[in-house]
Parts: structure tokens; C-alpha cells; sequence
């Protein structure tokens, strides 16, 4: 269950559509959305099963507030994690920003992968996978795409309008390390 704080801010109000948009679209998949919902941000959880593949969504917003004698703005941030598992323990797959590992990585993946990002992986993926990956990458600027010890965690962010249609494109790319 969502705990909504409501109120007239129009920060609520945009806040409160966002999070009803999400909880709507899982009750499609007939999954409950847990969290809450207030002026200065939201965090909603939502966990579904398909395939004995669990796939976990946290959708967070928070709004930062300094404290100073001169008047700052407020820092927004905003992230989708998603989380999938169990998928095979011994498959590694790493996709973040790291000028120093970057260093290391192949001339042929520097080519392909924007500076400051790094990739690397334990598994043989062919050119035509590692363009499908880096597609999806771009397409939905992911930030953090880790898959360790069974777990394949993704890292955005910013606000994700179609989760759903994120992990529909997904499955057919995790399919080989399950």
C-alpha cells in the first residue's frame, strides 16, 4: 500500500500523478505497489514473479534542501533500481563509469563505449549482443547495468515513464544467463 501525504503543493500534485501512473500500470500485472508519496518525493516499491524470475522496481524521488544564510535551490533527485534474480551465479556482466578501468578495457570496446564508461564481463558476447546492449544503454541512459552473483541490477538516473516495456525488452537479453 502507497501512504500518500496529500496536500495542495502542486510539487504533491505532480508527485501524486507520477506515483498513481505507476501503481496503476503494475495492478495491470496484478501487483501491489508499496511506499509513499509526499511533496518532496516518493519511493515506491513493486515486486513481480514471471518465469521463477523475481523482479524488483524501487522508484525514488527526493528533494534536497540546503541549509544557508543565502537562499540555494533545491537539488531534485530522482532513480528507478531495478533488480532481477536469481539468474546463473557465475556469469559477470558490468556496465558503469570508471575513467580508471576504462583504461584497461580493449581498443575494439573503447570504440564502442562512450568515455568515461567502462564494460567488461566474463562471458563471451558476441558484436551484434554488445550493440543490442549498448542500444538499450543509450536508449534508456542507464547508469549502472551489473549482473554479480546472480543478481542483475540497472541503475537510471531519472524518471522512467515505461518501466514495463524496459524489462520487456530485457528479457530476451537475460534469457542466456539464467
Amino acid at each position: 500500500m502507497v501512504y500518500y501525504d496529500t496536500n495542495s503543493s502542486s510539487f504533491y500534485k505532480a508527485n501524486e500523478t507520477y506515483c498513481l501512473q505507476i501503481e496503476q500500470l503494475f495492478q495491470t500485472l496484478q501487483v501491489a505497489c508499496d511506499g509513499y508519496c509526499n511533496s518532496w518525493g516518493f519511493e515506491l516499491n513493486a515486486t513481480y514473479i514471471k518465469n521463477n524470475i523475481t523482479t524488483e522496481f524501487r522508484f525514488y524521488k527526493e528533494t534536497i534542501r540546503q541549509t544557508s544564510v543565502l537562499p540555494v535551490e533545491s537539488q531534485i533527485i530522482e532513480w528507478l533500481d531495478v533488480t532481477m534474480s536469481p539468474l546463473n551465479r557465475n556469469n559477470k556482466i558490468c556496465f558503469k563509469e570508471s575513467k580508471i578501468k576504462r583504461f584497461f578495457m580493449s581498443k575494439e570496446l573503447k570504440g564502442l563505449i562512450e568515455s568515461p564508461y567502462y564494460f567488461s564481463s566474463n562471458i563471451n558476447i558476441q558484436s551484434s549482443e554488445m550493440n543490442d546492449w549498448l542500444s538499450l544503454i543509450k536508449r534508456y541512459d542507464i547508469d549502472l547495468l551489473k549482473l554479480n552473483k546472480g543478481d542483475f541490477t540497472i541503475t537510471i538516473n531519472h524518471r522512467v515513464e515505461e518501466p514495463l516495456k524496459l524489462i520487456s525488452e530485457l528479457e530476451p537479453m537475460i534469457k542466456f544467463y539464467i
